[in-house]
This record gives structure tokens, sequence and C-alpha cells, in this order.
């Protein structure tokens, strides 16, 4: 194996590993990179899922959190440092120090996941280093954890990139307008599940606009088609507080449903 992505020091001092991917891809369409598509994603739900993992307590078993996201997404304990950023400051005395200790409070809890050695970032830019990073922590943690580890892909990867990219900046002077040819990425779930992961609970997620029954069906395709341990399936117009936990590819077994409030 080349480069090692995860101290060894960590792996032997856990029971087990969670490998969360996060934040959203990008597709550059030069080689030294002024433009480029981009897959939109906070990476707030990677980040809240690494947190509620290293916030359980009272666990007999070591976790340690495995954040594969892209540079610029949001880290754990993050969360109000993001709100703060959109924050227009306007407010009582009162709600900035609330702010300001919620800040605090999340760059805290980051310092001492880091500091526990609970908690391992690895950073991403585009889809091509997404998909080589993956399927090495993959590899080395097989190789270390066997059986004792899960990975959530919760990363929004680019469908498509560009395979002829440009060796320079595109011009634009004197262009009528730029015309790209994108090929579809390959999928990374069948050799995770098959050959880079097979002892692995491997987790993805679905999201649909169309209706529930048709979320469902895609969500159990999915599993018969890569044969992994479960879909976290959601609608569009509902994803903020209703998710479907799909299981089994058996239609009798009915998706357990989780609800805010």
């Amino acid at each position: 194996m080349g480069t090692r992505h995860i101290p060894l020091s960590l792996l032997k001092n856990c029971d087990h590993v969670v490998l969360i991917t996060g934040g959203g891809t990008s597709v550059p369409l030069e080689k030294k990179t002024v433009r480029s598509i981009e897959n939109f994603s906070t990476g707030g739900r990677a980040s809240r899922l690494a947190e509620g993992w290293l916030s359980t307590s009272g666990r007999s078993d070591r976790i340690l959190v495995v954040s594969l996201q892209r540079r610029g997404a949001v880290q754990i304990g993050g969360q109000a440092m993001q709100s703060a950023l959109h924050w227009d400051g306007v407010g009582t005395p009162d709600e900035v120090e609330a702010r300001i200790a919620a800040v605090a409070a999340g760059l805290r809890f980051r310092a001492a996941a880091r500091a526990s050695c609970r908690w391992h970032p690895v950073y991403f830019d585009s889809v091509h280093e997404y998909l080589r990073l993956l399927e090495e922590l993959a590899v080395e943690l097989e190789a270390a954890k066997r059986g004792q580890y899960a990975i959530v892909l919760a990363a929004a990867v680019s469908d498509f990139y560009v395979e002829d990219v440009a060796d320079e900046k595109i011009q634009s002077r004197g262009s009528s307008g730029l015309d790209l040819h994108l090929v579809a990425t390959p999928k990374a779930v069948r050799p995770l599940v098959d050959e880079w992961a097979p002892s692995a609970f491997v987790v993805t997620f679905k999201l649909e606009t169309a209706s529930e029954a048709f979320l469902l069906e895609k969500a159990r395709r999915a599993l018969d088609e890569y044969g992994h341990g479960l879909v976290i399936a959601n609608l569009l117009q509902s994803y903020t507080h209703r998710v479907h936990l799909v299981r089994s590819t058996n239609p009798t077994v009915a998706p357990e449903i989780l609800e805010a409030g």
C-alpha cells in the first residue's frame, strides 16, 4: 500500500471505526483549475452524523470516526459557526453572547475529539480524488479492522465528469460559447462492497422528488443491485423531518420511518 491515511496508533486504540463521507465533489474543467462544475453540499449531514457517534457515552467499546470530507465543508462542531457566517449582525447583547458561546462550544468539541484520538479528517476536492481516497481508506480499514467498521456514504458525488480536461485556463475572449462532453462517473458502491471493503456495513442515501412509492422502489433496487446494509431514503419535500430506513429487499418487510418531533 502507498500512503497511509489513518495512523496505525489510532486504529490500534479503537474497537470499531465509522468512515463517513461528506460534502460535494468538484469536476475541474482545466488541469490548472480555474473553473469547475460543483455538486453542492455543505457537508452538514455528514458532520451531524459524526457528532452523533462522537457524542455517544456509556459505551464500553471505543469508536474512531474518520471523516472523508470536502475541503471547506462543515466539520464537526461547525453548525454554529456555519450559522454565524450568515448572520447579519443584528441582535440583542444576550443573542450575541449566545452565538459566541455556541461557536466556542463547537470549537471545544472538535478540539476534544481530535485530542482524544476519536476523530480523524481526510480531505478531497475533485471527484477523482474522492474516489481514489475512498478506495484507499476502505482497503486500509479492511486490512486493519475486518468486520469491525462501517462506511456511511453521505457525500454528494458528481454523476458526470469532463474526460478531456483543458491544460490551461479556458479562454472566453472571441468565443461564442463552450461545449462540454460529460461522461458518467464510475459507480463506487459495487467495488466498495465486493472488493475494497467486503466486511464493512455500508450505508447509502437516496433522495427523490416523485413519490414515496417510487423512492422506496429505488432504495430496494439499490439494495438488490449492490447487496449492502442500509439505504437512508428521503423525499426532497420532507427530507428535514422524515426519513425511511430501508434494510431489506423483502417487499413484505416495511421500511422503518423516522419523523422529527
